[in-house]
């Protein structure tokens, strides 16, 4: 399947969920036997995850659910026993399994963590929902577009919630700024501009191996860039993209992006448009700016804020240039995000609310997929429109 041929192409909007205080936070009675007291108790809270793989970023997860009165990690899964044991100590993780399949076999988890290599995401999307369970997998989502629609399918037909590990969606500066620009606080936008970049010198890294991460720095931090270009378009597909890129030993046939630069057409005359910028040969920064009619938006760190008062904060302009820090209220993203997934899987009702996220995930596929086939063929590629 082209991008072009896409299936779940549609205008999405924000979700709109219920008051923390109508979220269910009771506890489950799940007990059996042969179980340690800490294994009993895991079973009490109401989302119970199982982690497939050992992977470094799952530290951060584990420090966010803890912080989450009905949610626990309740299993972690690696190919190798002692690798799993060990994490489950380290995280005081109470299940470990040798194999992916054992732990989503595992009846009592029921929501499904996917930091694996990209190349596996849709396998095991696709197996966890068939078993029942909830996922969250990392960006990017998948290879291609024709990846994400059998993971849509799958988790629709399991009425599984699924959702891609964007945490700075979730943030609540990420929130007000939608609803800025969704209200056209700034009147039409005309140009969003965004970066992320870092040097990446570990050359045995997964980032640059074809088989694992096909996309490079395109599906990693790219990722990102693209969600932040949809951010500040409400949604919106590009009319037309063209990327140039740098590419590892072997160019696009057998290596991987590692320096990218694209620039995206909103309309048919040229005054709406997105550049961005996405590399792992640059000194670290990531920021954005939204430019609209009547002024705009600009955000640092926006992917992960180094500097704690960053977190918390973006800035506004008016027509005239001038700034003005707009303050939201403190609230880390990861614990956002698993928040928000809780609530939608303890809210099977919100059926537009659950359909958001995988639809948002499937547009920034299709723009990721878009700027991928311009930087190989070198050409411009004019990209499907919704219905």
């Amino acid at each position: 399947m082209h991008f072009r041929d896409y299936p779940f192409l549609g205008v999405i909007r924000p979700p709109t969920l219920p008051p923390r205080s109508s979220v269910p936070s009771g506890r489950l009675s799940i007990l059996s036997h042969n179980e340690t007291p800490m294994q009993m108790e895991a079973k009490t809270k109401e989302i119970r995850w199982g982690f497939l793989s050992t992977a470094r970023i799952g530290k951060q997860y584990v420090e966010a659910i803890s912080k989450l009165d009905n949610q626990e990690v309740l299993a972690v899964a690696s190919r190798s026993l002692d690798k799993a044991k060990e994490w489950a100590e380290a995280h005081k993780v109470p299940r470990f399994y040798a194999s992916y399949e054992e732990l989503i076999a595992d009846p009592d988890v029921n929501a499904i963590y996917i930091p694996l290599p990209t190349g596996m995401h849709c396998e095991w999307t696709v197996k966890a929902a068939k078993a029942g369970k909830h996922v969250l997998c990392e960006k990017p989502f998948a290879q291609n577009v024709e990846e994400v629609a059998q993971m849509i399918k799958a988790c629709a037909e399991s009425n599984v919630v699924l959702m891609d590990g964007v945490m700075w969606s979730h943030a609540n500066r990420a929130k007000e700024m939608r609803t800025l620009i969704d209200g056209h606080k700034f009147g039409e936008i005309r140009q969003v501009i965004t970066r992320a970049v870092f040097p990446l010198k570990d050359e045995a890294n997964i980032r640059l191996q074809k088989d694992l991460e096909p996309m490079g720095c395109l599906g990693d931090v790219g990722w990102y860039c693209a969600r932040a270009i949809l951010l500040g378009y409400s949604n919106m597909l590009p009319k037309k993209v063209v990327a140039f890129a740098q590419w590892t030993d072997g160019g696009p046939e057998k290596g991987v992006p590692v320096h990218f630069t694209a620039l995206l057409q909103f309309d048919d005359e040229g005054g709406r448009t997105a550049m961005m910028d996405c590399s792992f040969n640059v000194g670290r920064k990531q920021w954005f700016e939204i430019g609209a009619a009547h002024g705009g938006i600009k955000c640092t760190h926006f992917i992960n804020a180094r500097e704690p008062e960053t977190a918390h904060q973006f800035i506004t302009f008016d027509d005239q240039g001038t700034d003005t820090v707009v303050e939201v209220s403190k609230a880390e993203q990861h614990v956002e995000m698993m928040r928000t997934f809780g609530t939608l899987v303890l809210h099977p009702e919100m059926k537009e609310e659950r359909a958001y996220w995988p639809l948002l995930a499937s547009h920034t596929q299709v723009v990721v997929d878009a700027l991928y086939e311009s930087a190989v063929s070198g050409k411009t590629v004019t990209l499907p429109q919704q219905k």
